[in-house]
């Protein structure tokens, strides 16, 4: 009876540890998918970080070209004077034409300002830089600059001695 008894448990055992390879097997393959998955995973994950990498290194070649750029737009423009406005440009045509008394259409062609525009210069906006002078027998009035010397200048004040003290 011994040995039946013997044999019944060894039975069991083996039993035992057929269901629990049976089960080992299952777990293994299991795992043998879910490490399959995981492996496509990464793969992907790797895919993405060389294209991260290509993405980072054209952004790093956009930032220099950008940087190019803008360092030649720099050097541009500080080679392009910004547009006058239209008070320097009619100081700068009296200065060219050393101060002689020009009227308001010489003026508008010289500078190439609208006469409305010039009028409003010398008119309104810098009356204190501009003199009018009457010419007899025409009706057109000339301007010329204030504070301003040249040689052939009739309009303009002599020039104060040492001794005297403007005011």
């Amino acid at each position: 009876m011994e040995s039946f008894v013997n044999r019944e448990v060894i039975e069991v055992a083996i039993s035992r540890c057929v269901k629990r390879i049976k089960a080992l097997e299952v777990e293994l393959s299991n795992l043998e998918v879910r490490q399959r998955e995981v492996q496509r995973e990464l793969d992907e994950l790797n895919e993405k970080a060389l294209e991260l990498q290509k993405l980072e290194d054209q952004g790093r070649e956009l930032d220099e070209r950008i940087c190019g750029l803008l360092n030649e737009s720099d050097g541009e423009e500080s080679d392009r004077a910004a547009p006058k406005a239209n008070f320097e440009r009619i100081v700068d045509f009296f200065l060219e034409k050393k101060n002689q008394a020009q009227t308001i259409a010489e003026i508008e062609t010289g500078t190439g300002i609208p006469r409305s525009s010039v009028s409003a210069v010398l008119y309104r906006t810098h009356s204190d830089r501009f003199r009018r002078h009457e010419q007899p027998g025409k009706q057109a009035n000339t301007w010329r600059l204030t504070g301003y010397q040249f040689d052939c200048d009739p309009f303009e004040n002599p020039q104060p001695s040492g001794d005297e003290i403007p005011f």
